[in-house]
C-alpha cells in the first residue's frame, strides 16, 4: 500500500467519524509499527522505512485527536 493510499484511508475514517472503525485502524496501525521494533537493526539504515514509520505514526496520532 502506498503512503498516499494510507493517508487517504485515515482521512476517510476520520471523515466518516465511525468510532469503531477509527479505533480499529489506530490499533492495527500501532500493531504494525510495533512489528518494526522486533528487529530494529534490520530497518535502522533504511531511509524509506524510517520515513514510512514517521508518517504512519502521524496518521495514527491524527485519528487519536478526537
Amino acid at each position: 500500500m502506498k503512503i498516499n493510499d494510507l493517508t487517504s484511508l485515515f482521512f476517510l475514517h476520520d471523515y466518516v467519524k465511525n468510532g469503531k472503525v477509527s479505533k480499529r485502524r489506530r490499533r492495527q496501525g500501532a500493531a504494525f509499527l510495533k512489528r518494526f521494533e522486533r528487529n530494529p537493526d534490520w530497518y535502522q539504515n533504511v531511509t524509506f522505512i524510517k520515513k514510512f514509520k514517521e508518517i504512519l505514526n502521524k496518521l495514527i496520532n491524527y485519528l487519536e485527536k478526537d
